[in-house]
């Protein structure tokens, strides 16, 4: 019980993060139940073929949201760092990638579609599925630049979490392996160092400065909290 109580704190953090995100999440599967409604008025071969295309476009859509998050926390750095140049040609290269990999992606299905034929889908369901399978390979690209603006808009909303010229709480959450950063309460990033070789199991706590424009920084009121069965 004493474990827990530890990162109390924490916890409270990631409920207040973490459920605006469940509740997007289930928006979406609303979403999908009301299209999925709305298919199946017209028919049970209108559904079945709606959810085919559906699956098989899951895999490319979610590869090409899970590319553009890395976005985010750079866009946050830049505006922290208030660079606006370097800020607009981190967006003109994203852009740029998501792009290409827009392309990519929908050379990759386009492919697939010629061998729609051939995935063992009904013979009455082929002429519903066609039409369906080139509306969504024509929205890839479309998905792909709309991704970067929507992970840089996310990045640019990450800074907002900061304070200028005021104290910021900073939390470091080191598990193991698995470390996260947050400030204000707001989790700004989260890494899983599985470099065992490199990573040092043991040393010194330091606070940096990163080089960059002339500034100021104070720490004060440091905590570490251990716990309780990993107390000295």
């Amino acid at each position: 019980m004493n474990y827990f109580s530890c990162f109390r704190e924490h916890y409270r953090a990631l409920i207040r993060i973490g459920v605006p995100i469940v509740i997007g999440q289930l928006g979406i599967v609303l979403v999908g139940l009301a299209d999925n409604i709305m298919v199946g008025r017209y028919g049970t071969p209108d559904l079945a073929a709606a959810s085919f295309v559906n699956s098989v476009f899951n895999l490319p859509i979610l590869f090409g949201l899970g590319f553009s998050y890395g976005l985010t926390p750079l866009v946050g750095q830049l505006f922290g760092r208030r660079d606006p140049f370097k800020i607009g040609r981190l967006l003109r290269n994203s852009l740029l990638v998501n792009g290409c990999v827009g392309v990519l992606l929908t050379l990759l299905m386009g492919i697939l579609y010629l061998y729609v034929d051939s995935m063992g889908q009904p013979e009455e369901l082929l002429p519903l599925i066609r039409p369906y399978f080139l509306l969504q390979l024509a929205s890839l690209i479309f998905l792909m630049l709309f991704n970067a603006f929507k992970q840089f808009a996310d990045g640019k909303e990450l800074i907002k979490v900061y304070k200028p010229n005021d104290w910021n709480d900073y939390d470091v959450i080191a598990d193991g392996n698995l470390l996260t950063l947050m400030i204000n309460g707001r989790i700004m990033c989260r890494v899983d160092d599985r470099h065992a070789v490199d990573s040092a199991k043991s040393g010194i706590i330091a606070l940096q400065m990163h080089q960059g424009a002339p500034m100021k920084v104070e720490f004060k009121d440091i905590r570490i909290k251990l716990p309780q069965d990993k107390k000295p």
